[in-house]
């Protein structure tokens, strides 16, 4: 079995950058001005867009590495498999 395959490494990518999306929206909304109210109310809104993107990239990696344990030696809940190869 391949340890990464080209959705995996798609995936994962898409994960990490909505991730590394969603941590740099919270940096700008905390050190936001508390004025105007409105401009603050835009970046909530984009805040919590970017949230569930990444929230979205993570299921979407997570389903994809469970489905074939693609790279990974453990299962999605954490329990640890072992691939069994038939041999002929």
């Amino acid at each position: 079995m391949d340890t990464c395959c080209e959705l995996r490494r798609q995936l994962a990518e898409k994960f990490a950058t909505a991730a590394r999306l969603y941590a740099e929206t919270v940096v700008l909304l905390t050190r936001y001005p508390s004025n105007p109210e409105q401009d603050y109310n835009r970046l909530l809104a984009a805040t919590e867009k970017a949230k569930n993107r990444s929230e979205a990239a993570a299921v979407a990696f997570e389903e994809h590495v469970a489905s074939h344990q693609c790279g990974s030696p453990q299962s999605i809940d954490g329990n640890s498999r072992q691939v069994q190869r038939e041999t002929a």
